[in-house]
This record gives C-alpha cells, structure tokens and sequence, in this order.
C-alpha cells in the first residue's frame, strides 16, 4: 500500500476499538481491532477514558505498521459510542471512569425530574430525546441530588471527546454525539437552555459544538508518538456510532433502516428532517441537514454471552450454541422470552429482567437460546414498526440493490447464518447482511474524507461506500409465518401482562426481575 493514501476511521466501541484504512476510492485495505477482552473485563457500566485511549493508540499503531509508512495516512476521524458521560477536572483530566449507556437502566427520570407531562413533550419536541433514564438531564440531575458532583469538576464530556482532546488539545463536540445527550436542540443545533436548567448544567461545562467533518485540528507531538503518526496529522470530528454505521452500511440517500447487533441492538435510519413521533422513538441531529431516528435496546448480543457462560460455561462453543438453537426449531415450542437481562433504555421497553410465557413443560438449554434469539427478533420488530409509523425518513430515492421490505443488518452477528434467518421470518422483512461488521469505523472514514476535501454536504458519500462481498439476501421463510405471527401475539399478551404494551413507550406498573 506504499503511496497509497488513506483516511483512518477509528470506533470508540463499548466492546473493544477498531482502526480500519479507507482509501479516497473507497477500498478497504485493513482492519484492526483490539481491546476486546480488556474492556469486556471492565464492564459495561463504567469504563476508564485512559483504557480507550490506550486502546485507541495500540489500534493506531497496528494499523500503520501493517500498511507500511506513517506517511501514507491522510488523516484520522473518529465514531464513538453514545451516551457515555465523564467527567473532567480543571487539569482536564478524567474524574474517575466514564459511565457508559448501561450505567443509566436504573433511573428513574419521573422521580428524578419531577416534571409535568407537558414539560417532559415539550423537553422531547426540542431535544428528540425521551423523557427517560439514558439522556444526560436525568442523569446528571440525579448526580446533584445525591450530591455526587464532583468538586473539582470543570467539564462533561463523553469518551470520545475525551480521545479528541488527547489528539488535539482541543475540546468539542459533534452534533451526532451531542444530539444523543439530550442536551441540545435538535432545530437549532445549540445546547438547548430548559435541558441545561432541568440537569443543572451551565453551557461553559461542555464543549463547542461542530460538525462531523470539522477538522477538528493537527496530532500534537504527544499523541503522534502514541498513535504512531505523524505529527500534525489531520484529525476530523467524526460522529457517533450509530450515524456512522448507517454511512458505512451504504444507506446515506434513501433512508432505508439499518439494524445494528453488537453488545446492544438498534434500528435507525438516516432522514433530511427531525422525526418525532409521541415520544416513542429517538431522533438525534448528526449535522444540519441530516437526522438519524429510531430505536436501542442495551440487549443484544451481549445476551448470548452472558447464556453462553450460564449455560457452557467459560469455554464456550458458539457453533455448538448455534446448533443448539436451529435443533430447538422456529418458535421454540412455544416458548417465548422478553430479553431484558441488562436493563433497558425505557424507549421502547421500560423494563428490567427476563420473563417466560407459554413455557409448555420443561425449558431445555436449546428451547432458551432459541427463544431468546426470537425474544430479541421480536423486540426489533417493534422498534423497526415505530420507525415505519410515519414517512417523515423515507425518500423517493430507491437503493439499487434492495427494495423498501429489506432492512440491512450489521454488527457481529451478520457474519452468524442463524440469527439472519431468524430476523427474517420474524420481521417478515428480507435480510441484507453487510459482509464487513465494522460499518462505524467504515463510516467514520468515509466523513474524514469529506471534511478533509472541505466538502459541506454529503453528495458525494456514496462514492466512498466500499465494495464488499454480497453476502445474499435472506427471506422470510414463508413456513414459518404462521408460527412467528402466533409468536408475536404471544409478545404483546406477555408485555401488556407487565403493564404496557409493545405499541407505547408508557410503563404503567407490573414488577421486574433483578
């Protein structure tokens, strides 16, 4: 690859960090991921900044050393996971680890908040971010009530800002992250006043807002030791994971959904408005001509690690798992799982635990997996219908390769044969996998790209979407409609009998499990 140039798009992920080489005809000509196990072993509810960092510059260097010359790189843009909340001290130092998505399942945003119904549409209608435990008002709110705000305490910020600043030396924040705070204006694209009051912020505690493709500034000698690159490289702002993975999935231009399986699970799609719906899905600005709406569940494939390790113990046969649960067969009998293992988000399933309906006897190891496999399909189903409820994020521009019943999967478990099938005939929807699970790091690339060509609008991002191996689309099998249409009745009864249902974002009553 020597001469070649290249943009780096690197992911801040919950699970590990990936460094990937884009070249300007959008080839994709190396990957790397590292830290895995080390961020896996910190957890999922707080995490140290200084870990990502460090991972953040093991992936750099790999990188480099595999495509030869430092030289070769054009630049460095960054996705990062959203949500996660740290804070920095008058040093700029961190104060203690960063609070990820997970750390906010518990909160009770109507306690904490203490706000009318009106207040809390009107907090939505500015912010396109509900009322609910996982948006920095509530959580911060909640730190000042328990008088856990820090003393020494100068800024907030999330990992990603915090890696930026060790770049660069220089706080911001994108739009895409700072949208999914819920601290800022979703239409004017300012830190919002009445969200800032509500969490007990002042607007000097955050950073300055940009746009993904601001080029944010040059590597200071520093950090270009660190990462292995070269001193005033290039850094671009970037954006948040979820943005990011729909760039690099390809579906920048027809608004077409996106489901992302990794350690959680989502479905977004990119719009050129704001798409509020009553409160029932997210909508986040990832710069001011674009929108990413939809809906995220903390449990996603971070649920068949902790069943592997239940159930196989800790040296576990994913394959033989998979076999496990295609032998248990569509449906599992019956049996049917609500997945809410890690707590959930509260849009759209205000809920903590695992619940069992329609057990039939006794609860092999196979029928569980199956059915929480299915449990999780289904949760995605509902998410992908609140998205669909209205046009507002669909376009008359069609993708030349799928039509408006396909959704496109990526995240770890495309790459898994049985968890595409199962989503097919549980949506009813074809299954286009992308071939490459790193579509974040891709996407990342991809805005560096532009920013570093100065470019306002994202005309010419399909240009940049890599080839990839098609790995075939994967239809609903027609025999198993009836059984999955029987399966989804079974969902709504079991979410209706705990106090709301799949179709509204209220939780009325019922209990959880812990």
């Amino acid at each position: 690859m020597a001469n070649t140039p290249y943009m780096i798009g690197l992911d801040l992920g919950t699970s590990g960090v990936k460094a990937i080489g884009l070249t300007q005809s959008g080839k994709l000509i190396s990957i790397d991921r590292v830290g895995t196990a080390e961020l896996s072993h910190a957890g999922h509810l707080t995490q140290p900044a200084e870990l990502h960092w460090r991972l953040a510059c093991n992936a750099t260097r790999t990188l480099v050393v595999r495509l030869g010359d430092a030289a070769d790189v054009a630049g460095i843009c960054l996705s990062g996971a959203m949500h996660s909340l740290l804070a920095i001290d008058r040093q700029g130092d961190a104060i203690g680890p960063a609070e990820t998505w997970a750390a906010s399942s518990g909160i009770d945003s109507a306690h904490i908040l203490n706000q009318t119904d009106s207040a809390w549409d009107s907090l939505y209608q500015r912010t396109g971010c509900p009322v609910v435990g996982l948006y920095h008002p509530t959580r911060i709110r909640a730190k000042h009530q328990a008088n856990e705000i820090p003393s020494s305490l100068s800024k907030w910020v999330s990992i990603k800002e915090f890696i930026v600043a060790k770049m660069t030396g220089k706080w911001c924040c994108d739009l895409s992250i700072a949208s999914a705070t819920g601290l800022m204006n979703l239409h004017n694209h300012f830190w919002d006043e009445q969200a800032l009051s509500l969490a007990g912020v002042d607007v000097g505690q955050l950073s300055e807002l940009v746009r993904p493709t601001t080029v944010v500034g040059g590597l200071t000698p520093t950090a270009a030791e660190a990462m292995g690159l070269t001193e005033g490289l290039p850094v671009i702002a970037g954006g948040s994971d979820g943005a990011m993975a729909n760039i690099g999935a390809g579906e920048i231009l027809d608004a077409k959904p996106v489901v992302t399986i990794g350690t959680s699970a989502a479905v977004r799609m990119l719009c050129q408005k704001p798409r509020l719906s009553n409160n029932k899905i997210w909508c986040y600005s990832v710069d001011e001509e674009n929108w990413l709406a939809g809906g995220a569940m903390n449990n996603g494939g971070s649920i068949l690690d902790r069943l592997a390790t239940e159930w196989y113990g800790h040296d576990v046969d994913y394959d033989r798992m998979m076999r496990d649960a295609a032998e248990a067969g569509p449906g599992a009998d019956g049996l049917v799982v609500l997945p809410w293992y890690d707590g959930e988000r509260g849009t759209p399933f205000p809920m903590r635990g695992q619940y069992l309906a329609n057990q039939n006897g006794e609860i092999s190891v196979r029928r569980r997996i199956r059915a929480t496999m299915e449990g999780l399909a289904y949760c995605i189903k509902v998410m992908h219908e609140k998205i669909q409820d209205d046009q507002t994020c669909n376009s008359s521009r069609s993708h030349p390769k799928h039509s408006q019943n396909t959704i496109r999967l990526t995240g770890g478990v495309s790459k898994i044969q049985l968890w595409r099938q199962i989503l097919a005939d549980v949506t009813d929807l074809s299954v286009a996998p992308i071939a490459i699970a790193d579509a974040s790091a891709i996407g990342a690339a991809m805005i560096g790209w532009i920013g570093l060509a100065h470019q306002g609008d994202w005309s010419s991002l399909q240009n940049l979407v890599p080839s990839t191996p098609d790995s075939g689309l994967v239809h609903p099998e027609p025999r198993h409609r009836d059984i999955y249409q029987k399966g989804r009745e079974q969902f709504d009864l079991l979410c209706a009998s705990l106090g709301f249902n799949s179709h509204s974002r209220i939780h009325s009553g019922g209990h959880w499990n812990d």
